[in-house]
């Protein structure tokens, strides 16, 4: 029949709202020189799971294999992770920091 079983891409929800200024910062900065580019830093930070993952395996299994161990995924109640931000600019690529505790606007600054 050709199906497969995938696992789903994972993109951005994004608003109305929040496309519009995304398109109006890039319409902005689309004929600035090298110079003016050369000042802008990129950040970011994400949560990596420590155990177990979570890329949301998928099983193929037959009716009647629900249970059998060959298909079930393990978990954790309170998984350990860590926060890691990191930049980049044209000077290159800043190091990662590892962020302990939780982020709020004081502590992302």
């Amino acid at each position: 029949m050709g199906y497969r079983c995938r696992i789903p891409l994972v993109k951005p929800l994004l608003n109305q709202r929040q496309r519009q200024k995304r398109l109006t910062w890039a319409t902005e900065k689309q004929h600035w020189t090298v110079a003016q580019l050369s000042k802008v830093l990129f950040s970011d930070e994400s949560k990596f799971c420590m155990s177990f993952g979570n890329q949301g395996a998928r099983v193929w299994r037959k009716p009647g294999e629900r249970e059998m161990p060959k298909c079930l995924k393990s978990s954790v109640k309170y998984p350990q992770s860590v926060m890691v931000w990191g930049a980049m600019s044209a000077a290159g690529v800043g190091p990662l920091c590892f962020i302990k505790g939780r982020v709020n606007a004081a502590s992302y600054q």
